[in-house]
């Protein structure tokens, strides 16, 4: 192409917003419209409600190279009949396949989707480990993404400068959030956790939500033991951080606009590294047990 539980939110726009903010996932509800199109509705797992061509898809030529999907192309007719192989420009709602023959995907190279302005929503297929470095960068329509729960991996920079991204709902199976892999996300508001208290969430990268002006609270589950520098930078609306690992490793400012703000409450347990870390640079802290 190359153009190339704490908060609910519902939306319109192109993505239909959910009736209820139910977090989720509703059965696919089918309605046939042609022989060549199958509409397909549901709703995520943030309440979000997805509408697209199922059909779509079948119709895409994958290529994989050593497990990374590095493009998606489509046979078409020219108007002699001869055919050729035209790299798909996305747009919209995308729902991603494996292919049906040969290799399959472990991760989505940064050519097939960053820097694309006209995807709205992305569903990503079981099999998918890893969301690749900058896969998502500059994808300044995306709304939200389905991630399938065998991802474990969110690179550097995954979601970086996805300036309409409102919300996204990350499965138990993630163990990492890179660096920057949500800066400068501005509409951020809603970040949920899958199954909380099974989350294998461990490390939350350098700047990893910086400049998510619209985020207000974010719950870490007992999993993660390690908040990166900077990581809640710029985050001028953060009220509460809810940190459940007594013996977490916070980074230098993690959260270095919050007396800007005035209102961030640290909500951990009594003796926790969370309450030493408040406590030495001046935030207001609270005990959860």
């Amino acid at each position: 192409m190359k153009k190339k539980s704490v908060l609910t939110l519902l939306l319109a726009c192109s993505l239909l917003a959910g009736e209820n903010g139910t977090p989720a996932l509703a059965a696919e509800q089918e309605q046939e419209v042609s022989a060549d199109s199958r509409v397909v509705s549901f709703t995520d797992y943030t309440g979000m409600r997805v509408t697209y061509d199922a059909n779509v898809p079948r119709k895409y030529i994958y290529e994989v190279s050593d497990g990374v999907l590095t493009a998606v192309k489509e046979k078409k007719s020219d108007e002699n009949g001869s055919e050729t192989l035209t790299e798909v420009s996305f747009e919209g709602n995308v729902e991603l396949k494996q292919p049906e023959e040969g290799e399959k995907y472990t991760s989505v190279s940064a050519d097939v989707f960053a820097g694309n302005q006209e995807i709205t929503y992305v569903k990503l297929p079981s099999g998918v480990t890893t969301v690749a470095g900058a896969g998502f960068k500059g994808c300044t329509a995306l709304k939200s993404v389905y991630l399938p729960s065998t991802v474990t991996e969110l690179g550097e920079g995954a979601f970086e400068g996805c300036t309409d991204l409102t919300q996204i709902s990350l499965p138990k199976s993630v163990t990492v959030i890179g660096d920057n892999a949500f800066k400068g996300n501005a509409k951020l508001q809603l970040l949920q956790l899958r199954d909380m208290e099974e989350s294998g969430l461990m490390s939350v990268g350098a700047y990893a939500f910086a400049d998510c002006q619209k985020l207000e609270q974010m719950v870490l589950p007992q999993s993660v033991t390690t908040l990166g520098d900077y990581a809640f930078q710029g985050c001028s609306a953060l009220i509460r951080v809810e940190i459940n690992c007594d013996q977490i490793t916070i980074g230098q400012s993690a959260f270095p606009n919050a007396l800007e703000a005035g209102g961030l409450v640290i909500v951990a347990g009594s003796g926790s590294n969370a309450e030493a870390y408040a406590q030495d640079n001046g935030l207001a802290f609270h005990g959860n047990t």
